[in-house]
């Protein structure tokens, strides 16, 4: 076996493992997962904002719970992630 042949059959090795474990994800569960991303990242941006340059609507009203969309949004891509089809 030359080393050609081994990169070769470990790089489809991982692919077919990536694949597999894509599968193995329900289509809900992707959704899930793609706005609990989402709600992270605007808890994560809206907590570093500084209030003074905020509109007034989204530093009285959005501001106070940027810490709260933040955690929500972290435990969606946790239940997302947790959950699989049965096989």
């Amino acid at each position: 076996m030359t080393l050609e042949n081994a990169k070769i059959g470990i790089v489809n090795t991982v692919k077919s493992a990536g694949t597999t474990l894509m599968a193995d994800t329900p289509k809900w569960a992707k959704i899930v997962r793609l706005v609990g991303t989402a709600f992270t990242a605007i808890g994560g941006a809206l907590a570093t904002a500084s209030p003074a340059t905020l509109p007034i609507f989204v530093a009285t009203t959005v501001f106070p719970y940027s810490g709260l969309i933040t955690v929500i949004g972290s435990a969606m891509i946790l239940f997302a992630q947790m959950t699989k089809k049965n096989i």
